[in-house]
Order: C-alpha cells, then structure tokens, then sequence
C-alpha cells in the first residue's frame, strides 16, 4: 500500500446503526473534502463486508474467531478496536510516509477531514480528546486506587506505574505513524496488565495514550469531528440514517454521496425536548 493516508472503520455486530454510521462517516468525509484533495485510502475492517459493496473502501472481514480471540471472549469488547487496528496494519503494506486515521462509526464531518492527516507527524499521534490527568479526577478514581503504589510488569515492555501525568484521552479517532505502529502492542500488554488491577471500562483507550506517550506527543483532533455518543443523540441520528439507507437503496455511491450533503445529524430544540418528555413518561 503505497498511499500516504489511509482512513480507517472496524465494524462488527447486529446493531445497524453502526453499519449505517461507518458509511455516513465515510460520505461526510469525502463531501468534506476540497476539490483540490486526494481522498485517501479507506479500508473497513467488518463482520459484514457486502453492507458497503459499491463503496470506494477495501473491506475486509472480521471472522468470529478473530472477535472471540480479540475480545478474548467477549471479556472485554472494547480491545477489538486495538487488536483489529494492529491486525490491518500486520496485513497490509504501509509506506513509511504513510498516515493511519482510524474513526468511531457514530462520527461525522462537517469541514475539511483532511486536516486531521495533518496533524499526525513523525513526534506526534492523534486521538480525540484530553480528557484530563487521572490523579485529580473523581471519575477515574477505580484506576487511581486500582494502581495505588504498584508496579506492573509487561512480558514484552519493562514495567509500568501510574505517573503524576498519566492522562486519560479518548479514542474515537486515532492517528498513527507506521513507526508507532508497536505501540499498539505495548498498549495491549498494559491494557491486559490493567484489567487484573481496575474494572474502568475505559482501559482500552487509557493504556494507548500512556504507551504513545512514552515515546510521542499527543495532539487532539476534537474540534474537526462531530459525534453521536450519548443516547439522545445516538437515538436521533439512528432515525435520520435508517430513513436516509432505506431511501438510497437502490442509489449508486455517487448518488449517495451528493445525497448525503443535505442530511442533517444535529438535533434541534424540538427534537431535544421530545426526547426528554419521552424519557420523563417512561420513568
């Protein structure tokens, strides 16, 4: 693979929404782009690779054993994203100028995506978000304790203990190098090492920024995405995209593409406070 940007999904499971989500996240990315842009390389790493025939995406499948084997079975889910992002870039051939985005599926672009190549660089990774040091906050306080005076021994990466600095970031996108690419090794033996110590579900994303940071800055690439985390959020754009698939079916990608431009993820005022007279009568 000779490209220099290469965009990347995992996809797997039952729930559509995040089928539907990984090809918005794609059609926005590329209606984002300027006419002058090269688009980049985009591979999707999926249980279900017939969803996105007709895409402009190489798609490879993800088998149950690899899902068992990653998740070591069904323990912990969330090290899919590592071990599926580990798995492509063992798979396939990176240009040593080459640069790895990797994008949740409940995200989307509303200016220039191209921009968060640009800030991937040889002494710096991209995620999404400082979420802060992980000593001064209450809500990581099952890591603090978890780690409290310890010492953890890696089988392939020396030893680990939690600094004065450690920082949570968070992953819904991830920008590597190809010379960073082993870290994600050194985050999976600290993410496994870490799960004997703490149940914060957020291991995962913990233990890369730690591993990255030993030996690159972080930079966040928050301000040039949007998302749909939350459930109220996630509720609404699961409406608008099941209605927008469902109606350009039968559409070619090119069709799709101009389509997308007027779907709108946002929820307005309205939408806001339906959802939470809905929420209100089911209590």
């Amino acid at each position: 693979m000779s490209d220099q940007q290469v965009l990347l999904y995992i996809v797997y499971g039952e729930d559509e929404v995040y089928y539907n989500g990984a090809k918005f996240s794609i059609l926005s990315f590329l209606n984002s782009l300027a006419s002058s842009d090269t688009p980049p390389k985009i591979i999707v790493l999926t249980e279900k690779p017939d969803l996105f025939e007709g895409y402009p995406v190489e798609a490879a499948r993800i088998t149950e054993a690899m899902q068992n084997a990653w998740s070591m079975d069904g323990k912990y889910h969330f090290r899919i994203k590592n071990r599926g992002m580990r798995y492509i870039t063992e798979n396939y051939e990176f240009a040593e100028n080459s640069k790895l985005l990797f994008i949740d599926a409940d995200t989307y672009f509303t200016q220039n995506a191209n921009q968060l190549f640009g800030l991937i660089k040889d002494n710096q990774a991209l995620m999404f978000l400082n979420e802060g040091n992980v000593n001064k906050k209450k809500k990581f306080s099952l890591l603090q304790d978890g780690m409290a005076n310890k010492t953890l021994q890696l089988p392939n990466f020396g030893t680990y203990s939690l600094s004065s600095t450690s920082t949570m970031w968070g992953s819904l996108m991830i920008g590597l190098r190809p010379s960073m690419f082993n870290m994600l090794d050194y985050a999976d033996e600290l993410m496994l090492a870490l799960m004997h110590e703490t149940d914060i579900h957020t291991i995962e994303q913990f233990a890369l920024a730690e591993a990255l940071q030993t030996q690159y800055s972080l930079v966040e690439g928050k301000e040039f995405v949007s998302h749909y985390s939350t459930s109220g959020k996630k509720a609404h754009a699961e409406s608008v995209l099941r209605c927008f698939f469902r109606e350009n079916s039968g559409k070619t990608f090119a069709e799709q593409l101009t389509n997308a431009c007027a779907v709108k993820l946002k929820r307005g005022p309205l939408t806001i406070i339906k959802q939470k007279l809905n929420k209100r009568k089911k209590a």
